[in-house]
Order: structure tokens, then sequence, then C-alpha cells
């Protein structure tokens, strides 16, 4: 999960659950939900015919949108039996809304509730976003600059014997 997005940024948030009740979670009746809507998203259902047997863990994956206003928002999900009936503690965190966002690095939680596990997992993940410009600018996205004359160099060392032995063969 990235600790900070850009206005209106979409991003993927993963939410790992652990089914520690006796009861069977399936499509009909249980879902990942948040009570508010700030992210775009508010229920997250479990894909079709699929089942969370006690003890069964279930990676809940799903698109999302940052607000269009940057500030500090919180992040909160929690199990959904029925219609409304909340179960488990809340999964929660706050995420930072930034005008120009670099880099976003994140670190795996965990948080433990009553009737399930939620963990939250992501690998590190970076945005970028520049603000605009009216001057021209060259990025190299982090590659090391290469001197053309070395990629000719290269180029030639292996050609040149294959030029030569498909010549002598040849002849």
């Amino acid at each position: 999960m990235p600790s900070a997005v850009t206005p209106s940024q979409q991003f993927t948030a993963s939410i790992k659950l652990k089914n520690t009740g006796t009861s069977i979670w399936y499509n009909d009746s249980y879902k990942l939900g948040s009570s508010n809507q700030t992210w775009g998203k508010y229920r997250v259902n479990l894909n079709s015919q699929e089942i969370v047997l006690p003890g069964s863990t279930k990676t809940f994956s799903f698109a999302l949108t940052a607000p269009s206003s940057p500030g500090i928002y919180n992040f909160q999900w929690r199990m959904i039996r029925g219609a409304e009936e909340w179960f488990g503690d809340t999964f929660q965190k706050n995420i930072e809304v930034k005008e120009y966002q670099v880099t976003t690095t994140t670190q795996p939680e965990e948080t433990s509730i009553a009737s399930t596990t939620s963990t939250s997992t992501s690998s590190t993940s970076t945005s970028t976003s520049i603000p605009p410009s009216t001057t021209n600018t060259q990025t190299n996205f982090g590659l090391p600059k290469i001197d053309p004359l070395l990629i000719i160099v290269g180029i030639l060392a292996i050609a040149v014997p294959i030029v030569f032995i498909l010549i002598v063969t040849k002849i």
C-alpha cells in the first residue's frame, strides 16, 4: 500500500485477510468494505464461486483512485457479512495525497483483527509526476550514460568475426 500518491492517481491496493472464524466466506454474503467512498470504491467482492475456508487466507487486490485534492486521507477497510454486518477490526492507514510525488516506497504491514487477520502487502512501487515546465529537460530515467563510440566498438567486435567466418567458409 503506498504511503503517498498524487491527486487522482490510480493505484492497486492489496489486503490479505485470514479467516480465523468458523464460518466459510462465500461470494454472495462476504466482502471487503470501506465505510467511506474517498477512494472511489467501497466494496470488494470475492471472485465468483470463490470460498474462503476457516484458517485460509484471501488477498483482495483492487484498483482505487486517490482523491483529487492534496491532504492526508484515512484508508480503512473491514469485512462485511450480508448487507451491513461489519465484523473484525478495521484495517486502516493514512495515505498522503501530494501535489508532486517523486518516489513512494512501502513496507509490508500487519494488523491482527478479531475474526480475521489483515496484512497489507505490496512490493516497492515508484511513481513519478513532474510539474509543468516551460523549459526542455532531458531525463535518463536512472539509466547510466553510455558512450556511443563504445556501442559501435561492441557491435563491430561481434560483427567482424562473424563476417570473416562467413567469407572463409564460402572460399
